[in-house]
Order: structure tokens, then sequence, then C-alpha cells
């Protein structure tokens, strides 16, 4: 199993500390696995005055990855389920979170959000008939 990748995805939440994170990922180690996707890759929780705001818990998680010989992918975008079906010509930069407290560049109109919406109703009808 070393050559290949074997992992899961980590959903590192606001209320874990890092001995929480450090034992989830030991006990993935444990399981056998060899690789993480580590979600959100900022952590906009962090203390501010933190010198590697806010990225200070990502690179915890790597060396502790390192450390037990894991491989890391850190998501920069996780898996948006309001945008599942949208069409990639509808993806705009707004959709995204971009800045390093985890908001968007600008806001976005009703109108996008309506296109979206119809073109999953859409997909969904496409599918269930």
């Amino acid at each position: 199993m070393k050559s290949f990748p074997y992992g899961s995805v980590l959903k590192v939440q606001r209320e874990f500390t890092l001995e929480t994170i450090k034992k989830k990922l030991d006990d993935m180690k444990q399981c056998g696995m060899n690789f993480v996707v580590i979600w959100p890759a900022v952590f906009w929780w962090e203390n501010k005055a933190n010198a590697n705001y806010p990225f200070q818990t990502g690179i915890e998680i790597l060396k502790h990855a390192e450390q037990i010989g894991m491989k890391v992918i850190m998501e920069l975008a996780g898996q948006i389920t309001a945008l599942e079906y949208a069409s990639d010509f509808l993806m705009r930069e707004e959709y995204y979170a971009t800045k390093a407290n985890g908001s968007c560049i600008s806001f976005i109109s009703h109108g996008h959000i309506g296109i979206i919406f119809l073109n999953q109703l859409l997909h969904f009808r496409m599918v269930v008939v």
C-alpha cells in the first residue's frame, strides 16, 4: 500500500484542537492510510495575531503528516453543493471564497443564483425523468 494513495478527506472543523486533528491523522495512519485531503485549507477562525494567520493550523497539519509519513492535499475549493450541477460557463470568480478570511471578493447577484438554481432544477428533472 505504500505506493498506492489510500486515504480520505479530513474536514477540519472550528471546534477541533490541534491535538484532535493530530489524533485523527494518527488514526487514519493506523488504518493503513497514507494520504489525506484537508479541507478547508484556510483557517479563518485562528487568532489573527498569529504570524502565519490564517495558515498556522495548516502548517501544523503538514508538519505532523510529514512526521507520520502521510501525503497531503490541501483542498482549496471545497465541494459547493449549491453549485454541484452548475454548468462550467456559469462559474464566476465571486462564487468562491477568495480572501484570506474566507469571504468573496464581491457579493453574488440574485440573477446569477437564479440561473444556477434553474440549471440545477433542469438537470435534476432530466436525471429523474
